[in-house]
């Protein structure tokens, strides 16, 4: 069984100057090869709400998940919601994830930087204190070569999907796709972990969690922001709370 591949980033200059620079080759327009996802820590597995939920056998996993779907369409019916929407399997996912049903969907950005912002702006400064508990060494930024085609399809058993953004401002500012896990597997490293082209179709991109203040700081004159990426009173909100929480720091 393959591996996916680790990169680290010894700061966060490094990861935007060399990691970056490195990884599309002096082609930094190549827009639509690669796909992010940014999380806190580089120990958290690449894992779905529903994988995380679901509690069952391996073999009812997909049965189980097309139920839970089922269940919700039927008891939202006679609410105000487009009727195109049950038409569109896609559309009918993700409204089920952003009403809480737990689903396969993993969200991801065409941007390196949307992804290294949602990183960095969960940590707290406790999770910077070696010896406490929620302590974070590495924040990590994944991603997926959508170049391997072995491995990022729906027959080999992960679908790719873009959902168009029109009239979806959240998903427009954050270049938005999503994978979709099919295969009966628990996370995505686990799934690319039986193809040969694993350690390229999949790389984690480690950066030092100590650099949270330079990068957010970096990131905020890009116009990488809640606000930004939730516009509206929501988004003001969480840009002003991560600001004040690192200014008192």
């Amino acid at each position: 069984m393959k591996e996916f591949s680790t990169v680290r980033s010894h700061s966060w200059q490094n990861f935007k100057s060399e990691v970056l620079e490195g990884l599309f080759k002096g082609k930094p327009f190549d827009r639509g090869r690669f796909l992010f996802r940014g999380q806190g820590s580089e120990g958290w597995p690449l894992i779905s709400s529903f994988d995380r939920w679901f509690k069952g056998e391996r073999r009812y996993k997909a049965e189980t998940s097309k139920r839970l779907i089922t269940l919700f369409e039927q008891e939202t019916e006679g609410l105000q919601i487009e009727r195109d929407i049950w038409a569109n399997p896609h559309r009918r996912l993700g409204l089920a994830q952003h009403y809480g049903v737990p689903t396969r969907l993993l969200d991801w950005s065409e941007s390196p930087y949307v992804a290294a912002f949602f990183a960095f702006a969960g940590l707290d400064a406790n999770a910077l204190n070696a010896g406490h508990e929620s302590y974070v060494e590495n924040v990590a930024v994944w991603c997926i070569d959508l170049l391997e085609a072995n491995v990022w399809n729906a027959e080999a058993g992960v679908e790719i999907i873009h959902v168009p953004s029109y009239g979806n401002e959240r998903m427009r500012n954050q270049l938005g796709w999503f994978t979709l896990l099919k295969a009966p597997y628990d996370s995505l490293e686990e799934y690319v972990s039986h193809f040969d082209e694993a350690p390229t179709a999949l790389r984690r991109l480690s950066i030092p969690a100590s650099d949270v203040r330079h990068a957010l700081a970096d990131l905020e004159l890009m116009g990488m922001n809640f606000s930004r990426i939730y516009p509206g009173v929501d988004g003001s909100a969480r840009t002003a709370v991560l600001r004040a929480k690192w200014e008192q720091e």
